[in-house]
Parts: C-alpha cells; structure tokens; sequence
C-alpha cells in the first residue's frame, strides 16, 4: 500500500502492515515497524482489507501475525533498520 511505502521511505512507521524486509542473519522476513501494532486489523477493516488477506499476505513470507511475538522482535527490527544507510 502507497501510504504505507511512503511512510517507510521517511523513517515513519507503516499503518495497515504492508510492508516488510528480509533480515539476511536470520534468513527470514519480518514487518517494518507498525504504529500502534495492537489495532492494526481494526485498521485495515476500516479500509476494506480483512484479516484473511493479512495472514494470506504473511504467509507468502513464511510469517504469520502474532502481537506478543511482533513486540518481541520489534527491538531487534527497530535496531536493524536504524542502520540502514539509504532511505527505507
């Protein structure tokens, strides 16, 4: 989603968790950070996106939406992206 995009490009968190980006030491995806996380389904109902579409997406990337385990990870994320020379 362009907001979304736009958001990442100004180091902004993403609001309805569309994008995400491949951390090479694990070898897996994770999704940039999200504003307010715990009312991201709330979000993307009110804009006609369902929470089947949400896990559909995830899945792709071998993920699936999990708060407690988001929260867990959003540091190590945060930390990650913070280094990144060019604009997210």
């Amino acid at each position: 989603m362009l907001e979304d995009r736009v958001s990442i490009r100004q180091k902004k968190y993403q609001v309805y968790g569309t994008q995400l980006f491949y951390y090479p030491p694990d070898k897996r995806y994770y999704l940039y950070p999200l504003v307010e996380p715990e009312n991201v389904m709330q979000r993307r109902s009110e804009i006609g996106l369902d929470s089947a579409s949400f896990s559909s997406y995830l899945k792709q990337f071998n993920l699936e939406w999990d708060l407690a385990k988001y929260q867990k990870e959003l540091p190590k994320v945060e930390k990650y992206i913070s280094r990144l020379k060019k604009p997210l």
